[in-house]
C-alpha cells in the first residue's frame, strides 16, 4: 500500500533539478520522447572530449534492456559531464521479434557484449586513455561483466558499477519461477510460453536463475584489478530476489541502507540521488561522500 500511494504523489511531486556546472541536471524520469530518441543523452558522445588528471578513465554508460541511452541516462550523463568526465554511451543488441516487437537490447547477450566490446575500443582510440570505466543498468551490467570475462575486455575496463544487474539471475517478481512450475504440471503448454518468450526476448531469458547463460556466467570468477560496485533496491519487481545483484568482494550497496525514504523500483534507480551518489563514489573514490536522506518514489526517482 505504501509504493502505491507513493506512486500516486509521485504524479504531484517532481523532483528538483540541480544546475550543475553548464548542463541541467534533473533527478526525475524523462516523461517524454526525447528530440532524438536513438541519440546520446545530454552531455555523451563528445568525440572530441580529452580525459583530465582529475578523471583520467572515460565513462561508458550502457543502458538496461529495453531501453534507450538518451533515455536511461538522462541524469546521470549531463551530471558526470559536469563534473569534467568525458562521458559516452550506446545502443546495442537492435532487435524486432517474430511478433514484430522492435527494441534495443533483445539480441543474445553473447552479441550485445561483443558491440560493447567494439564501443570500447572506439573510445579508446579516439581519447587515448588506457582503460574506461563502465556504468550499467539491468542488462547493460551484465554486458561489462561478460565482456571482461569472456571477450578480454579486462585489461580496457578498470571500474563496474551495476546498478540492478542480476548477476545471478533473476525471476521478475517470480513470474519466471511461475513458468517453470507451469511447464513442470504441463510440459507442453510450459514449453509453448518458453518458446514464444524466447523468440520474443532472448536476453530476457538468458537472465533467469539456472539459465546456461548465467551459469557460465558464474563459472569464472571476477578478473583482478577490476573495482566493483553494485547497487540494487529492495522494491526492484524485475531483478528479483535483489540480493542476486550482489557479488562476491564488490562494494554491495543496498540503497535503503543509504535512506529509508528510497523506494525506488528498476527504472528509478537510475533517476536516484542516492544509488547516483554510490556511482560517483565508486568511480572517484578520493571525493566519495554522502547526501542527506531524501524521498525517491518509484517510476520516477527523486
Amino acid at each position: 500500500m505504501v509504493i502505491v500511494a507513493l506512486g500516486v504523489v509521485a504524479l504531484l511531486l517532481v523532483p528538483g533539478a540541480a544546475m550543475g556546472a553548464g548542463l541541467p541536471v534533473t533527478y526525475k524520469m524523462p516523461s517524454g520522447t526525447p528530440a532524438d530518441p536513438d541519440g546520446p543523452p545530454a552531455g555523451a558522445n563528445d568525440w572530441a572530449c580529452r580525459p583530465s588528471a582529475a578523471h583520467p578513465r572515460p565513462v561508458i554508460l550502457v543502458p538496461s534492456t529495453a531501453n534507450t541511452m538518451a533515455v536511461n541516462w538522462a541524469t546521470l550523463s549531463p551530471l558526470l559531464k559536469n563534473e569534467g568526465y568525458c562521458v559516452f554511451s550506446l545502443n546495442y543488441g537492435a532487435f524486432r521479434s517474430p511478433l514484430g516487437l522492435r527494441y534495443y537490447g533483445g539480441q543474445p547477450i553473447e552479441s550485445s557484449a561483443a558491440e560493447l566490446g567494439a564501443f570500447v575500443d572506439r573510445v579508446l582510440a579516439a581519447t587515448g586513455a588506457p582503460q574506461v570505466d563502465v556504468v550499467g543498468h539491468s542488462q547493460g551490467g551484465i554486458l561489462a561483466e561478460y565482456y571482461v570475462k569472456f571477450l578480454g575486455g579486462a585489461p580496457r575496463v578498470k571500474t563496474i558499477v551495476g546498478l540492478a544487474s542480476p548477476t545471478k539471475g533473476g525471476t521478475l517478481n517470480g513470474l519466471l519461477d511461475a513458468a517453470e512450475n507451469l511447464r513442470r504440471r504441463s510440459p507442453q503448454v510450459g514449453n509453448a510460453l518458453f518458446a514464444l518468450v524466447e523468440d520474443n526476448a532472448p536476453s530476457m531469458m538468458q537472465l533467469r536463475i539456472g539459465s546456461p547463460f548465467i551459469a557460465k556466467l558464474g563459472s569464472v570468477p571476477e578478473p583482478a584489478g577490476i573495482a566493483y560496485t553494485k547497487i540494487a533496491s529492495r522494491y526492484d519487481p524485475v531483478a528479483t530476489p535483489y540480493r542476486n545483484v550482489f557479488i562476491d568482494g564488490a562494494n554491495n550497496v543496498l540503497v535503503q541502507q543509504r535512506c529509508r525514504l528510497d523506494f525506488a523500483d528498476h527504472g528509478a534507480l537510475a533517476f536516484d540521488r542516492i544509488a547516483l551518489r554510490e556511482v560517483r563514489n565508486a568511480l572517484d573514490p578520493a571525493t566519495a561522500g554522502r547526501i542527506g536522506c531524501v524521498l525517491v518514489l518509484p517510476f520516477v526517482g527523486g
